[in-house]
């Protein structure tokens, strides 16, 4: 079954003219609220019937306005369209229904959006199925909408940054595997395309907390296989150096080398079903809290 997980996006309102971040909450001459934008933005998909872009389909499927915390809470219903599609019983494959090209297999994704009275940020907390977010697509066109409904002011949308999360995460986690992956040519294909081997860590290894020395080059990029390893393989010859750890259930893929992923926040491990709304919102809001908390910003 599909990871259901929680991306976190940052909002701030732009003066255009001075560049100057204002508060989210009360900006411009009207005193308007980003909260009453995001809500108008709803109720217009809502009235359209969605919005379809690129073979990209959403929908409001509900949408509730939380006054005291300062929150607009709302599940969209997001998915991809334009080719034929049948659906199968997995127990017995046998062919149910057909989707047609102009139909939409949708995911229902939950969002939470929170304005805090103070500071310059607003959080947007998105749920997140497998790899599927509506976020790529809702995202650009509340943009646009803003930007006309706001003459004089922008929106500015980002991933939060990761490194703080990923720093919490890694602090007391536990290694589940560590593998190198070593280019080689064998001495009968020298002319060939080398072949790869690959090096798992040492069994009595994983499970353990990663040493702090771990965790540094970890975060430098810089964790040499001479260090790790029984066998011996130069460093230079490492292609791919793959780490998963482990906090709390929650697991995470690293590969040494590349742009770190976003992260996400699984929203219950052990999960065997999609979390209902409870959860869902429980974690979010933590999730939110945390961030206002490194910020310093009243929530």
């Amino acid at each position: 079954m599909p990871k259901y997980t929680i991306g976190l996006l940052e909002l701030k309102v732009i003066h255009t003219l001075t560049d100057e971040e204002v508060h989210p909450s009360n900006f411009g001459p009207q005193e308007k609220d980003v909260l009453d934008d995001w809500s108008g933005y709803l109720k217009k998909i809502a009235q359209e019937g969605g919005v379809s872009r690129q073979e990209r389909f959403l929908a409001v499927e509900s949408r509730v306005d939380i006054v005291t915390s300062r929150e607009i809470v709302c599940e969209i219903d997001y998915g991809h369209f334009g080719s034929h599609r049948r659906v199968r019983n997995v127990d017995n494959g046998a062919h149910i229904s057909d989707i047609d090209l102009n139909e939409v297999p949708g995911d229902p994704l939950r969002l939470l959006l929170r304005s805090p009275i103070n500071g310059t940020f607003a959080f947007m907390a998105h749920e997140m199925v497998g790899r599927s977010s509506c976020a790529g697509l809702l995202i650009p066109e509340f943009k646009s909408w803003f930007a006309k409904a706001n003459s004089g002011y922008r929106l500015e949308v980002n991933y939060v940054e990761d490194s703080d999360a990923w720093n919490e995460f890694l602090d007391g986690a536990s290694l589940r595997e560590l593998t190198f992956t070593a280019r080689r040519t064998s001495e009968a294909n020298r002319a060939g395309r080398p072949t790869k081997e690959r090096y798992d860590i040492l069994p009595g290894r994983r499970g353990d907390v990663l040493p702090q020395s771990w965790l540094q080059r970890l975060r430098s990029d810089g964790l040499p296989a001479s260090e790790v390893l029984s066998v011996p393989v130069a460093d230079e010859d490492i292609d791919e150096t793959k780490v998963v750890v482990e906090k709390e259930g929650r697991r995470r893929t690293i590969r040494i080398g590349d742009d770190w992923p976003r992260f996400t926040w699984e929203i219950d491990p052990k999960a065997k079903s999609r979390p209902d709304d409870a959860l869902y919102f429980d974690v979010a809001r933590q999730i939110i809290d945390g961030q206002l908390r490194r910020l310093r910003i009243d929530g």
